[in-house]
């Protein structure tokens, strides 16, 4: 009976107290929410329209949220937590030591949704975020929601990370949603015009760059959709600038090749003119109008057929071949003629190939030196007839022994055969055959010594007997430290040329 008694005791007791437990948990749940709600005693209680995140520093240490808000393979600290709420909420701080004070930012597609920033105690290095958007009895569950019907995209994560800038408009042109690349000087593109219906739209903007103060140019689409438009950008700062230096070049060498006498013309790639001089226009009467048109190497070629500033072909359906073997010889750096024109204008014409694939023509009028060549081809011609035409032997020796120069006379008297090239032909060789034509004892040995020796002049008599007269000699020395020699008869009047 004692045993019994003490039995149901023990029961009863153990019942009370857990009844108690039971009792001191459930009345500890409020509380806990509330200290959630608010880390002092002063904050406000939750709402039901709200989920509250508590983070101490960049941690976050509780929520009232059943998981985190972000994919499990991702760390949910601050940072994690910014990117989650970005394309919704704009300003958000880099780092949560940034707030001082409390504030509140509204959602750009819902200005009922709202985030509260409310810092704690100076000591506690803690922050509070009230995310407050009614619908839900999870606010980011909306918030989610609300994220994929803005993007129509499933994996917002892959977007965000995107390096383009990428972001949405309504209707009205209002900025719902953007990926971390679009940074807040984008939100100044709202008064872009907007597309039609189905239309996309391409603008070039400059925008300021905060880094270094320099600008920024990138190249917008937009895109219109049924509930908005879609806008994306691209960077073109590298290629303006690219496109700036090629301009700023093309400049440079045109005024550098503006005062040349020589005709330029650069043709690129695609065979279009690219750059020419005035020279150019002065040499072929082109006028201006037509080279800025940029014509095409056929163009350009055939505007000189026509104005009779290049040869005439033969044969102008054989014309085209002409040309197409004048670019293959240019592109290897072959190409060169002489242009002589029924004008008697002579042009030198030089193709030169460039790395990049373009080629450039010089067009060079020589028509003074070959006229000056003409003149003293001319010139030479009437002196070698003159010399030729003599009865004397006459004989040029240059300042190394060649004979560059001698009239049949001279054969003749020394045994050199009429076809005899003067190319391997030596003083030495020449006076030798003349010792073994008309042997003299010391004519041909003095005459050698009188070339090699005399300054301006000297002469030599008393040689080989021709014609029951003997021979003497007349030595000349030339501007170019060549010598002249006549052998003629010594009669007075037979070496007149030699005074």
């Amino acid at each position: 009976m004692t045993l019994t008694y003490l039995t149901w005791i023990t029961i009863t007791a153990t019942a009370t107290a857990t009844v108690c437990l039971v009792l001191y948990l459930v009345a500890q749940l409020p509380k806990r929410a509330h200290a959630l709600a608010g880390h002092d005693r002063g904050a406000p209680p939750r709402s039901s329209d709200e989920t509250v995140f508590l983070f101490k520093g960049s941690a976050l240490i509780d929520t009232d949220r059943c998981s985190a808000p972000t994919p499990a393979a991702e760390t949910f600290d601050w940072a994690a937590f910014r990117r989650w709420l970005l394309p919704r909420f704009a300003a958000i701080p880099d780092i949560p030591s940034m707030i001082d004070a409390p504030a509140e930012i509204a959602a750009r597609d819902d200005p009922a949704a709202r985030l509260v920033f409310e810092p704690g105690p100076e000591d506690s290095n803690t922050l509070r975020v009230r995310l407050r958007d009614a619908g839900l009895s999870d606010p980011s569950q909306r918030h989610e929601l609300r994220l994929q019907m803005l993007t129509g995209l499933t994996h917002i994560a892959q977007t965000r990370d995107c390096p383009y800038p990428l972001w949405r408009l309504d209707l009205t042109g209002r900025i719902l949603w953007r990926n971390a690349a679009c940074d807040s000087r984008f939100e100044a593109l709202g008064d872009l015009p907007l597309p039609g219906p189905g239309e996309r739209r391409n603008d070039q903007v400059s925008l300021r760059n905060p880094l270094n103060m320099g600008e920024d140019c990138f190249e917008i689409h937009t895109i219109a959709q049924p509930d908005g438009f879609a806008r994306y950008a691209i960077e073109t700062t590298r290629v303006r600038t690219a496109e700036a230096a090629r301009v700023d070049f093309i400049q440079t060498l045109t005024k550098t090749f503006a005062h040349l006498t020589v005709g330029l013309a650069v043709f690129d790639q695609r065979r279009q003119l690219v750059l020419f001089n005035p020279a150019l226009t002065d040499l072929t009467r082109l006028p201006p109008e037509f080279m800025a048109t940029k014509p095409s190497l056929n163009a350009f070629f055939d505007r000189l057929r026509d104005g009779h500033v290049m040869p005439e072909p033969r044969d102008y359906t054989d014309w085209r071949r002409q040309i197409d073997d004048m670019l293959s010889s240019a592109e290897d750096g072959l190409y060169q003629e002489t242009w002589s024109l029924p004008s008697n204008v002579t042009y030198k014409v030089t193709g030169r190939p460039h790395p990049d694939g373009a080629v450039a023509f010089f067009f060079e009028d020589i028509t003074a030196d070959v006229q000056q060549s003409r003149r003293h081809q001319s010139e030479m011609s009437t002196r070698d007839a003159m010399i030729e035409a003599l009865d004397q032997a006459v004989m040029i020796v240059c300042p190394d022994d060649r004979i560059s120069l001698c009239n049949t006379a001279f054969r003749h008297l020394v045994g050199i055969a009429p076809d005899r090239a003067l190319t391997d032909l030596r003083l030495a060789e020449a006076l030798k055959s003349g010792q073994a034509e008309m042997p003299h004892p010391r004519f041909w040995k003095e005459l050698n010594k009188l070339i090699r020796t005399t300054k301006t002049r000297g002469s030599l008599g008393q040689g080989p007997i021709l014609d029951d007269r003997p021979l003497a000699a007349r030595v000349r020395r030339l501007p170019d430290g060549g010598r002249m020699v006549l052998i003629g008869p010594e009669d007075g009047t037979a070496l007149a040329l030699s005074a």
